[in-house]
């Protein structure tokens, strides 16, 4: 169930972060509506490049989600310590927490994730900014693969939750819903040319929303606890019955 609520949160982080990803990668879209425009001989016009940039950024976030993933198993290994799911469940749990908070009231609260994502960055902005402007299908696709990886609190937020899932493809997977949650947002800014108001940035809308994302967090968060706690108490009363079953064999 966890499992399910893990992903759940990242497609709704996606939806309900659309406004930050405008801000974010608005202009990217909204140039590339301009460069189709301009390239009449673009295959699919606005919506072929504005697509294929999306989907290259959910390709981008699969991969950073899977390598994510991997560390995090390679950690869960090499600690190897009793109750490391229950430890990394309530981390997962934490983390949707504060994803919620942090759409909810739009506070930073990870945002030193951000920063420290942003030296890695300066190595790929050159390399992005030479697809600019946009001509063709495929520097829409790779521009996406490589805005991915942009230093973004949200994006890298959904990001540690791949880490301590530790599981390469589920943690894939994780940072695809969360691009797909973002999809709708950043195809209408493309097709617009400008930035597009959403019912996403409503306030009543990212409270609501903010608010089931934090339930989310307890929910996971709690049920490792509860599990502990049952196992501790099944242990105690084994542990109560053979001390009774041993004084009757004395007697």
């Amino acid at each position: 169930m966890s499992d399910e609520l893990t992903v759940l949160t990242a497609l709704v982080a996606g939806v309900l972060g659309s406004t930050h990803c405008l801000g974010m990668c608005g202009g990217i879209a909204g140039a590339l509506g301009a460069s189709a425009r301009a390239a009449s001989d673009t295959p699919g016009g606005i919506l072929g490049l504005t697509v294929l940039f999306s989907v290259g950024r959910i390709i981008g976030y699969s991969i950073i989600g899977a390598v994510a993933g991997l560390a995090g198993a390679g950690i869960a290994a090499a600690v190897d310590i009793p109750l490391w799911g229950a430890i990394a469940r309530a981390g997962t749990g934490l983390l949707m927490v504060l994803i919620g908070l942090q759409i909810a009231f739009r506070w930073p609260l990870l945002r030193s994730v951000e920063q420290g994502g942003a030296r890695f960055w300066t190595h790929i902005a050159p390399l992005a900014k030479r697809l600019l402007p946009v001509r063709s299908a495929g520097e829409a696709l790779l521009l996406g693969v490589l805005w991915g990886w942009l230093p973004c609190g949200l994006v890298y937020s959904i990001l540690l939750l791949a880490l301590v899932g530790g599981d390469p493809l589920e943690s894939a997977i994780l940072m695809a819903m969360f691009g797909l949650g973002t999809l709708p947002a950043m195809t209408l800014t493309g097709l617009a040319g400008t930035r597009v108001k959403l019912v996403t940035a409503k306030p009543v809308v990212r409270l609501l929303g903010g608010f089931v994302l934090v339930a989310f967090g307890f929910w996971t968060a709690l049920g490792p606890l509860s599990h502990v706690g049952g196992r501790g108490e099944h242990h105690h009363h084994a542990t109560t019955t053979g001390a009774r079953q041993a004084a009757i064999v004395a007697v």
